[in-house]
């Protein structure tokens, strides 16, 4: 995506991973003439007459981290590795926007850091430069350009998605040509000859196939490695080339898998007194292994993805039920988990709130025995959200349009029910009024 600055300071919620590049493009354009005016005047000092610089770089060194300068006055990281089929790596893009969460109008707030990222792979065939990034949004960005003699990239770039969306942009720094630098040296004296060393380094991932396009299938595995959300989208674009003709493969559930989820999961669902209690209310063996599976691979995530509905299908039918539940539980969590964690702590310090919490779950519901965990899940949320500001909880004092976002996008019945039983109870208590 070519990413582009907010009209206005308002913005999206912070997601802060990387620093931030508040780039100011004429400054940036004339160092980058400075310095590759300086690079060039050195090549034509130290080169003898066999170097022929305006023939070009026979390949350029894409390795390392470079800044694109965007027309738009924002600008984009790439951390890339060459290797003999191109260059791979990572992507971001980050600024600061004035906070305007909901909560904002009773509290004072500050700046939020928005970022994204995700993998990129392109390459560089004589002074022709492609890279195609997979955003974490899943835009895609696709820059072209050229690189001119002295080393200095200069391209236009544009969303795939989005095709109007447009920006011009050039290197913060300028490109190796490792050829011309070995031409420039003294002729060292003649030595045994070596193996070639190839660029970067280039090696076998599990679950790629020879026949794959090296680009998408090595982001697939490095986007899988980070945990990405852009994964699920990358590994099913590398199979749809390697098998185009089938269905994504399904995720290889062995003994292995089982076993390393398995313990896992178990680790997971013992750092937590409701998930313990949810876990601990399925009675049949098959469920309780499938939700820990749900809490291993659901760890640390916010939304479902195609990614887990694909483990789930291939799993017996007794671990999906429990899969699905250790998935439902930990993505309403994860969402949510600074006002869980206030809920949950107001619990241990209030009696009377956690009776009434688990008196609710209990009697309010009956048909939801098995979910009352996912109940308490959703009253500790809410707590955290509405309850008593002098224990903790933020304080908010109306149902307003961002507490509905956080209540609409949990789980059906249970966790809803529960939210929707804590909000009644603590606007009823009018805390600090």
């Amino acid at each position: 995506m070519v990413r582009k600055r907010p009209a206005s300071s308002h913005a999206q919620s912070a997601k802060g991973k990387i620093a931030v590049f508040e780039v100011d493009t004429i400054r940036v354009h004339n160092v980058c003439r400075r310095l590759a005016r300086a690079q060039l005047a050195a090549l034509l000092l130290l080169a003898g007459p066999a170097v022929a610089i305006d023939a070009g770089c026979p390949q350029w060194d894409a390795s390392g981290t470079w800044t694109l300068i965007q027309s738009n006055n924002t600008a984009v990281e790439l951390k890339l590795q060459q290797n003999e089929h191109g260059f791979s790596g990572t992507a971001s893009f980050g600024h600061w926007v004035d906070n305007d969460f909901f909560l904002c109008s009773i509290a004072s707030c500050g700046k939020d850091y928005v970022g994204h990222d995700g993998p990129v792979v392109g390459s560089i065939k004589g002074n022709a430069f492609e890279a195609t990034v997979y955003w974490d949004d899943n835009a895609v960005g696709v820059y072209t350009g050229e690189v001119g003699p002295q080393g200095l990239i200069v391209g236009t770039g544009f969303d795939k998605n989005n095709p109007s969306n447009k920006a011009q942009w050039h290197s913060a720094r300028t490109m190796a040509c490792p050829a011309i630098a070995a031409a420039t040296q003294p002729q060292a004296p003649s030595a045994p000859a070596k193996p070639p060393v190839a660029l970067g380094r280039v090696q076998s991932r599990p679950g790629l196939s020879n026949g794959a396009p090296p680009g998408i299938c090595e982001a697939a595995s490095s986007a899988r490695t980070r945990n990405s959300p852009a994964a699920p989208s990358l590994e099913r674009q590398c199979a749809a080339l390697v098998q185009p003709t089938s269905q994504p493969a399904l995720p290889v559930v062995d003994a292995d898998w089982r076993e390393a989820q398995a313990a896992r999961g178990a680790t997971l669902a013992g750092e937590d007194p409701l998930a313990t209690e949810l876990r601990n209310a399925l009675s049949d063996e098959a469920e309780r292994t499938g939700f820990d599976y749900g809490l291993a691979v659901a760890e640390g995530h916010t939304m479902p993805g195609p990614g887990k509905d694909a483990i789930g299908a291939a799993l017996e039918a007794d671990e999906r039920r429990g899969f699905e539940l250790g998935v439902q539980f930990s993505l309403d969590r994860n969402a949510n988990f600074d006002l869980a964690s206030r809920g949950a702590a107001i619990m241990l310090s209030s009696p009377d709130v956690a009776s009434v919490r688990d008196g609710s779950a209990i009697g309010a519901r009956p048909r939801m025995a098995g979910q009352a965990a996912l109940y308490k899940l959703g009253f500790n949320i809410a707590t955290g959200l509405f309850g008593d500001p002098a224990l903790g909880a933020v304080g908010n004092t109306q149902m307003g349009p961002g507490a509905k976002k956080i209540r609409d996008a949990l789980s059906p019945a249970a966790a809803q029910a529960g939210f929707d039983a804590a909000v009644r109870y603590h606007l009823a208590h009018h805390y600090g009024q």
